[in-house]
């Protein structure tokens, strides 16, 4: 019995030991064993010990062995490109790489089923029922939206962020439309202007708009929170998720700042759902259609992701779905498609520029540019006739080449633009290759920071201010208690204050959260045989991809994932005995 218990202990103790200097990889910034470290360590071994999770170290199941070796891989992949940014430099440490891939797969197909396993048996048992009733919702709305005014205030009377300036000039008339932000999203910002000037206050645009956004955002919620309750989710996981909805103070500056991400999430949340409803109860169709339209007007790659989900759903829906689906979804693809070739050039809407769509050729044909001896000079003559500044390459912003296309020599002329490009393939294709997986490695790679010293961009951007305001926005901003907050606000959305740095909470921040939680929740459902609760996580997934073709990662492009992880969560973990609803607990 004793030599069995001392077996056991000099198993375990390896296995931590190994297991922590494989996680300590990819998230220590120093040799220096830091407390961290040894805290994991004595984790693993109290955990290991457990004879559950011991039998598993022993003899992991070889499905789930499989599964972990394409994430270690994955892994490992990340780290190189996110530190080194070259994949050849795995030839530098080999056999220390090897050994990282091998425990790391190792730590994943034994401690994720365990994790996966321990998390459903927390929510399948007897939970104490909570009520979620009208005066509930009123108590949750009221909470919600007083966060969301306060902040707003704090800034008041707003901020023009991201895309914010190119949708005042076009709404003024300073510059013509074109599809490079939504049409009617500009449309309702003319509106405003239109009503702002009635009121002789421009800036009053602004406070309508944010009005107007935290109404529907914090409805929105409200929705989220109604609708899992009749999918009969945990009452527990519904007041986790209202607490999650109140406490994030991302969510509070995401209520007002001006970016159509907000509304595209919006619309987002309302499809997937009555989706899910149309596949499980014949419901919704007309909602389904309504919100899958909306999602594709205010995201271009929206478009993009409709058509793959569209083809999935035909492949696992029933016969009866197929129809109901071919009358909603499919309606609402044909016309995000046709609009734009139809409808706009009727009304004088231009096309916009073609290096919105060529991050990724650009950042690749820049990255060769750079190596010595790649190219000719007299190719580098041409790249240069089309990229005045490819000799600005950043590794995780694409905009600053990317912005210099001459965009009327390459729409008149696109042959010498792809030869080059093809020929650059062909001299240094590893190259292509890390120029691709760099610039949106944060999307994928968790130890990510969520202010990328590449990238350039804050985590959430609210220091830029019309100016418009009078020659001054200072003059609007608010003093008092406001004034004594705001320094938090200013911390969050920079990620700077010690908050955002803790634990767990740091994790959650990491803009690759959305991914790794997708996955997880995408596996318990495959585990669990939930298949209509899939295509919730998998049209994320997918959405999400498409973000790996843009110029830049930045937290607005996932709050659209952030604010839909009650609903992934929720389905992955409920119990399989209402998968197929009644009718009188869908959502009318």
């Amino acid at each position: 019995m004793e030599k069995d218990v001392v077996k056991r202990s000099a198993i375990c103790f390896a296995v931590s030991m190994l297991w922590t200097i494989a996680v300590g990889s990819y998230i220590s910034k120093t040799d220096v064993v830091a407390v961290g470290d040894m805290v994991l360590f004595f984790a693993f071994f109290i955990l290991t010990m457990q004879e559950k999770l011991y039998c598993k170290i022993l003899n992991p199941n070889k499905r789930d062995i499989v599964i972990s070796a394409f994430f270690s891989l994955l892994l490992l992949v990340g780290k190189t490109i996110y530190t080194e940014h070259d994949l050849m430099s795995f030839c530098t440490h080999p056999f220390y790489n090897l050994v990282i891939f091998v425990v790391t797969a190792h730590l994943l197909a034994v401690f994720t089923p365990y994790v996966l396993e321990t998390l459903y048996s927390s929510f399948s048992g007897k939970l104490p029922e909570i009520g979620l009733g009208r005066k509930q919702l009123i108590v949750f709305f009221a909470i919600v939206t007083i966060l969301d005014v306060v902040a707003f205030l704090v800034f008041f009377p707003g901020v023009g962020t991201y895309d914010y300036f190119t949708i005042y000039f076009q709404a003024i008339g300073e510059r013509s439309l074109d599809n490079q932000q939504p049409i009617f999203y500009t449309i309702f910002w003319k509106a405003l202007f239109y009503v702002a000037n009635l009121l002789h206050n421009i800036y009053m645009a602004n406070v309508i708009y944010s009005i107007i956004q935290i109404v529907v955002v914090n409805i929105t919620f409200c929705y989220v929170l109604t609708w899992l309750r009749k999918k009969k989710a945990p009452s527990v996981l519904i007041l986790l998720s209202g607490i999650y909805y109140i406490i994030n103070p991302i969510f509070w500056l995401f209520s007002f700042v001006t970016t159509k991400d907000v509304y595209f999430g919006c619309c987002l949340i309302v499809f997937l759902t009555s989706l899910y409803d149309l596949m499980t109860t014949e419901k919704r169709a007309f909602t389904c259609f309504i919100s899958c339209l909306l999602a594709c007007f205010f995201r271009n790659n929206m478009i993009y992701a409709m058509v793959v989900l569209f083809l999935m759903v035909i492949i696992i829906a029933p016969a009866r779905i197929k129809k109901l689906e071919l009358i909603s979804i499919l309606p609402a693809l044909i016309i995000s498609i046709v609009t734009p070739v139809v409808v706009y050039p009727a009304f004088d809407i231009h096309y916009t520029d073609s290096s919105e769509f060529l991050s990724i050729p650009i950042q690749q044909i820049a990255a060769v540019y750079a190596k010595e001896g790649c190219f000719s000079e007299e190719e580098k003559a041409t790249i240069n006739e089309y990229l005045s500044c490819v000799d600005e390459y950043n590794y995780r912003f694409a905009d600053p080449v990317k912005n210099s296309l001459n965009n009327g020599l390459y729409d008149e002329n696109k042959e010498p633009f792809w030869d080059i490009y093809f020929k650059g393939l062909k001299r240094s294709p590893i190259t292509y290759l890390c120029a691709a997986l760099d610039t949106n490695v944060e999307l994928w790679y968790p130890a990510s920071t969520g202010n990328d010293e590449f990238a350039q961009r804050e985590y959430v951007e609210i220091g830029l201010y019309p100016d418009y305001f009078s020659g001054s926005a200072d003059a609007y901003y608010t003093h008092g208690i406001f004034e004594i907050i705001r320094p938090f606000y200013y911390a969050m959305a920079r990620l700077e204050s010690k908050l955002s740095n803790l634990p767990l909470i740091s994790n959650f921040l990491s803009l690759s959260f959305p991914f790794y939680s997708m996955v997880l929740c995408l596996i318990i459902m495959i585990r669990r045989g939930k298949k209509y609760e899939t295509v919730i996580p998998v049209a994320l997934l997918i959405l999400e991809a498409t973000y790996l073709l843009g110029p830049v990662t930045n937290y607005r492009y996932l709050h659209p994932m952030y604010i839909m992880v009650p609903v992934y969560f929720a389905m992955a973990i409920k119990n399989n005995d209402d998968s197929q609803d009644n009718a009188a607990d869908s959502v009318s």
